[in-house]
């Protein structure tokens, strides 16, 4: 740690962190710390109750967590006095490190999510969805409904190709969300129960992973650094073997969600490989196959090179 003391070898002026610095900041962060630098990436300026409210933590833990990294040398945070208030930010180096840590995410690149605006209502949108279907397909468009879903999303009509990508896009984000009434409204239009029941095998099938990794997406809703925990424990296991992590893990997900959440995290570590190692490309493709733009996938990505990296180490 004593490279963290040399405070001039880490200004934008000069030159950036070595990867080797980079680790080292890394390694002295927890999970909370990670968590605050990340909100305030995000949201710069915050005062001590917003980057609370952001961070879902209490004002004592946060109080602690701000301490212990504005310890840390070179800082990571700017911290700015208003009267009685307090504004927080990170500093150059803090950007820096997020930047190389935490590839951003793109809110813009909503691939597997549908184009409708906030104020819409997300049930009127897919149900409008299903009347342009229901217009450029004609009499029998509950028959060319179900072929195409039987064909696996294939139609030689472009048009139709089109509405009906916008429509799934559209119920899965419902389904994602749990928005079950919204869903009802759909299947009243949709009325034949053997077309319904196709629309849902479908949208399952193309959901089968996020199903899988739902239990630590609602976690994380819940508590962001509950789930971080929970993704530390499965990357000690496989690091170090270390089998008391699934004790810990089991205190927060069942033994069944535990198991098939780390089956599914060993998947994405071979992913992380076949990216090439690169934490941007890796998180653009997971945002695709598990159809959200969680942060716990930058999370993962993270750890995932972090394994790389130690991996490497043990081999020279």
């Amino acid at each position: 740690m004593e490279a963290l003391q040399k405070t001039e070898y880490f200004t934008l002026d000069n030159e950036s962190l070595s990867n080797d610095e980079l680790l080292s900041i890394h390694a002295a962060l927890s999970p909370s710390a990670n968590s605050i630098l990340r909100a305030l990436y995000q949201n710069p300026n915050l005062q001590h109750k917003s980057l609370a409210a952001d961070t879902h933590m209490s004002i004592t833990n946060l109080s602690n967590c701000i301490s212990k990294l504005d310890a840390i040398k070179p800082p990571l945070l700017k911290i700015k006095r208003e009267g009685r208030s307090k504004f927080y930010s990170l500093s150059p180096i803090g950007i820096q490190y997020m930047e190389r840590m935490f590839p951003p995410i793109h809110p813009a690149k909503i691939r597997s999510f549908p184009s409708f605006s906030l104020d819409t209502s997300k049930a009127t949108a897919a149900l409008q969805t299903l009347r342009q279907f229901q217009e450029a397909a004609g009499a029998d468009w509950d028959s060319i409904l179900y072929k195409i879903l039987d064909d696996h999303g294939h139609t030689s009509n472009e048009t139709l190709h089109h509405i009906f990508s916008e429509l799934i896009d559209q119920i899965i984000w419902l389904k994602t969300q749990q928005n079950d009434e919204s869903l009802r409204k759909i299947y009243v239009v949709l009325a034949q129960n053997i077309l319904i029941k196709k629309l849902k095998q479908y949208t399952d099938q193309l959901l089968k992973c996020f199903y899988i990794l739902n239990p630590v997406f609602q976690l994380e809703k819940q508590d962001y650094k509950n789930a971080t925990f929970i993704i530390d424990d499965m990357f000690s296991e496989i690091t170090f073997s270390d089998k008391d992590s699934l004790l810990v893990g089991t205190q927060l997900l069942t033994e069944a969600e535990y198991n098939a959440v780390y089956h599914q995290l060993s998947i994405m570590i071979k992913d992380f490989r076949q990216c090439n190692y690169n934490k941007k490309i890796a998180i653009e493709h997971w945002e695709t196959v598990y159809h959200t733009q969680s942060p716990i996938l930058s999370y993962i990505a993270e750890k995932c090179s972090n394994l790389y990296q130690h991996q490497k180490q043990r081999e020279l």
